[in-house]
């Protein structure tokens, strides 16, 4: 009965709107987001969830060449955010627009249960996820864990597996596009 098994999408740009209305048009239920509310307005007859999640605060990990333009636009658009990057410099201007900034992994998973993580490889993604001061350590059980880093999809498996031991939820959620499309938020999450 797939059919019936509702499908949610996220990100309703040049990429996403034709998606979901293609998944619309084969009957299945769609739950559809997006940052501008105006993407949704033409989804009349599906669920627009941009108020369930206005004010849920939203774990961002990795601010290089990606992660910087698609945190900024979260703030731009009044989520709360709470950010940490290795390198702290790259952390001072979500500072100075009122972004929390945390010192570990682990300190955004202690404050946020909806985390997005963009790091540039799988080394990066283990130790953000499992190292001492990682993720794991402190995240909720039913927090939302989506991955778009640029890694290896067996270390992808490895990490939804140790997240699901926690109680949480991983997606790996490759993203199209670059930093440019980041900035334009016409960036799609492949789920």
């Amino acid at each position: 009965m797939a059919s019936k098994t509702p499908v949610g999408f996220i990100g309703l740009g040049n990429m996403g709107n034709p998606m979901a209305k293609n998944l619309v048009k084969h009957g299945y239920p769609v739950i559809v987001y997006d940052v501008f509310p105006e993407a949704c307005k033409e989804f009349q007859d599906v669920v627009c969830s941009r108020t369930m999640a206005s004010k849920t605060p939203v774990g961002f990990i990795g601010l290089g060449n990606m992660g910087n333009p698609m945190a900024k636009n979260l703030v731009k658009h009044g989520y709360p955010v709470i950010v940490y990057d290795v390198f702290p410099e790259a952390c001072k201007e979500f500072q100075d627009v009122g972004a929390q900034v945390t010192e570990s992994p682990a300190d955004v998973a202690e404050r946020a249960d909806r985390i997005i993580t963009m790091l540039p490889s799988s080394p990066h993604a283990k130790e953000v996820y499992t190292g001492a001061n990682g993720i794991l350590k402190k995240v909720k059980k039913g927090s939302l864990l989506i991955d778009s880093s640029t890694i290896d999809p067996a270390v992808s498996k490895e990490l939804a597996k140790a997240v699901e031991k926690m109680g949480a939820v991983f997606m790996d959620a490759p993203v199209s596009g670059d930093g440019p499309a980041c900035q334009l938020s016409s960036a799609v999450f492949f789920i």
